[in-house]
């Protein structure tokens, strides 16, 4: 499996190919070509750097700001409010909305889609209290969710829209935000586990996966294109397949 510097060199690796004739990055760049999880990890990390190049483009100072600028370098006596021009805030606005294009991404950490699974679906039982919302309505829950900044659910298998949620609450795994949501069929409970998506390397690559079982849960996953699904019960594959038609 690929290293953990071998991802870092590669997350620091400038758009454009400008770092590519680098040795050390030219060997990350073959060794992420043998891992088919990495190399679909880092054509979404191109495509996100390349996205926020293009922001960057858009970004037009105007053509007369650094004329003002520099006509302003000598500071005339007098209150510092009565001197700032108005022009000022188009200069500040500039330079807000660059910082913003830099600081677009978050710097997620890299994650293994087998490491999370393993070890946030039994700390569905542990975390407490176990649910920090409760409320019957998705929408409701979804915006809960992202106040707390953690992914609230897309769309969702029908069985399951089919069911009412009980409450949320957020779970801190590894530097991530975990969406937890509740259901309740009868006798079951479900957990609906939501995560954004980039920076996981081996997950799936969109349609539902079959269920398995893992020890007393069965889990099944499934993404979209910003987050990771994760739905588990205490209970066999074959049930909870019913919840994903």
């Amino acid at each position: 499996m690929i290293d953990q510097e071998t991802i870092l060199l590669l997350q620091a690796r400038r758009p454009g190919g400008q770092d590519d004739e680098d040795p050390m990055v030219a060997d990350a760049l073959e060794a992420a070509q043998e891992e088919e999880a990495v190399r679909h990890w880092l054509a979404a990390e191109q495509k996100f750097d390349l996205e926020i190049s293009r922001r960057l483009a858009e970004v037009q100072p105007p053509a007369e700001l650094l004329e003002r600028l520099l006509a302003q370098r000598v500071v005339a006596p007098g209150s510092f409010r009565e001197q700032l021009p108005a022009w000022i805030g188009l200069a500040a606005s500039v330079v807000l909305l660059v910082y913003v294009a830099l600081n677009w991404r978050t710097d997620l950490p890299v994650a293994d889609f087998a490491a999370f699974r393993a070890e946030i679906v039994p700390e569905t039982v542990r975390v407490q209290p176990h649910l920090e919302v409760l409320d019957n309505d998705l929408a409701a829950l979804g915006r809960a969710l992202t106040e707390r900044g953690a992914p609230a659910p897309g769309r969702l298998p029908e069985a399951l829209e089919r069911i009412k949620p009980t409450g949320c609450r957020v779970i801190d795994w590894n530097d991530r935000k975990v969406s937890m949501l509740c259901y309740r069929d009868g006798p079951l409970e479900l957990h609906l586990l939501v995560v954004e998506r980039r920076g996981f390397l081996g997950a799936p690559e969109g349609d539902l996966t079959l269920p398995v079982q893992a020890g007393p849960w069965a889990v099944a996953a499934w993404v979209d294109e910003e987050r990771i699904y994760l739905l588990a019960g205490r209970t066999t594959a074959d049930v909870l397949q019913r919840y994903l038609l």
